[in-house]
């Protein structure tokens, strides 16, 4: 059976239209995009290559990047070598990682449900009910890379949200779940888009008043000192991090 050439796509939107195409009809969680291979999808916790489509060059790469970043991202991208960015593509929301490996463009498509989560969907035991409704202090929720970490915090939020009167701010790197106000009020925002870096969105966040304040990753130590000072005045602060164990936090 003759491949598909990537020369048969008008443009990058084309291609990525076929691969969000591709992704439904195959029902698949995560899409890799690597020089020298074909677009691979994670299928029931497995990868499979799509030996159909053929093998991505440094220009279609190239291109595919451009497409997906702005040109504040692109800014962020040549500076840093990385960036996460959240796609909303039709119905569906990705969270996407684009990177370089041995001196290549490499993209990282995850599929994220449109759906936020409860913590009844989850089937979360009542604790993490109990710590959502607490009124100040910081809480950590450890764990590794695809663990559920952001998951779980979208359902404590939710939590908030659907019963009680409060502002909560979310400061996200990208945003991964759009929650849609209820009892809460909820203001979204995006590393990149609308603040330069955690440490300026942290610095503003107490002159908005919020009551809640989730940081939806904090990496360094500084991060972790301005988190427990904003916990100190008063505010419940939810974020991640990654470790294995209570302890390692």
């Amino acid at each position: 059976m003759a491949k598909i050439s990537n020369d048969q796509f008008q443009s990058p939107t084309a291609y990525l239209e076929y691969l969000n195409t591709l992704m439904i009809q195959k029902n698949a969680s995560d899409m890799y995009l690597t020089y020298g291979e074909p677009p691979v999808l994670r299928i029931l916790e497995e990868v499979h290559r799509e030996t159909d489509l053929e093998p991505l060059d440094d220009e279609l790469l190239n291109q595919l990047a451009l497409t997906l970043m702005n040109t504040t991202g692109l800014d962020f991208f040549e500076k840093h070598g990385s960036i996460d960015l959240g796609i909303g593509y039709q119905d569906r929301r990705y969270r996407v990682n684009i990177s370089r490996q041995r001196g290549h463009i490499m993209i990282v498509a995850r599929l994220l449900r449109k759906k936020v989560p409860t913590l009844e969907s989850l089937c979360l035991p009542g604790i993490f009910k109990e710590l959502s409704h607490r009124t100040n202090g910081i809480i950590f929720l450890a764990g590794a890379t695809g663990s559920g970490k952001s998951t779980t915090l979208a359902a404590m939020v939710e939590e908030i949200n659907q019963t009680e009167k409060k502002h909560i701010l979310t400061i996200e790197d990208p945003i991964e779940y759009i929650f849609e106000a209820k009892e809460s009020v909820v203001d979204q925002k995006e590393l990149g888009k609308d603040v330069s870096s955690f440490s300026s969105a942290m610095k503003y966040a107490l002159r908005q008043r919020p009551d809640v304040i989730l940081f939806g990753e904090i990496r360094d130590l500084d991060g972790i000192r301005n988190a427990i000072l904003l916990s100190e005045t008063g505010h419940l602060v939810l974020t991640t991090v990654h470790a294995r164990s209570a302890e390692q936090v």
